[in-house]
C-alpha cells in the first residue's frame, strides 16, 4: 500500500509540475495564514511535489548527472510540456487536454482456501 501511495504523490507531482508550476512555486514561497508549523508542512509538501518526480527518476536512471542539474532539467522539462499543452488548449478553446481521466480498475482479492 505504501508503495501505491507514493507513485499516487509523484503522479501527483508530475501533473503539478506541469500543469501548475506556479501554484506549486506560491505554495512554497507565499507566506500565508495559520502557525508557523502549517507554513513549513505547505512548503515542504509543494517542494516534495515539485522536487519529488525527477529525484525519484534520477535514482533509477543512468548517472551522468548530477541530481540538481538533473532535477532541473526535469522540471524544465515538464514545465515546457505544460507549457505546449496550455497553448494548444488556447488555440483550440477547450480544457480537455488537461482534465484527468480516471480509470477506475477492479480491485481482485484471492481469498485463501478454507474460507
Amino acid at each position: 500500500m505504501l508503495v501505491a501511495v507514493q507513485q499516487t504523490w509523484l503522479g501527483l507531482g508530475r501533473y503539478g509540475t506541469q500543469f501548475a508550476t506556479p501554484m506549486l512555486i506560491a505554495a512554497a514561497a507565499v507566506p500565508g495564514g495559520g502557525s508557523p508549523g502549517q507554513h513549513w508542512g505547505r512548503r515542504a509538501a509543494a517542494g516534495s511535489l515539485l522536487l519529488g518526480p525527477p529525484l525519484s527518476a534520477w535514482l533509477t536512471a543512468e548517472r551522468t548527472l548530477d541530481p540538481a542539474r538533473f532535477a532541473l532539467g526535469r522540471i524544465a522539462h515538464d514545465i515546457a510540456y505544460g507549457l505546449g499543452v496550455w497553448s494548444g488548449c488556447l488555440a483550440g478553446r477547450t480544457l480537455a487536454p488537461i482534465r484527468p481521466v480516471v480509470a477506475w480498475h477492479p480491485l481482485n482479492i484471492e481469498r485463501e482456501a478454507g474460507r
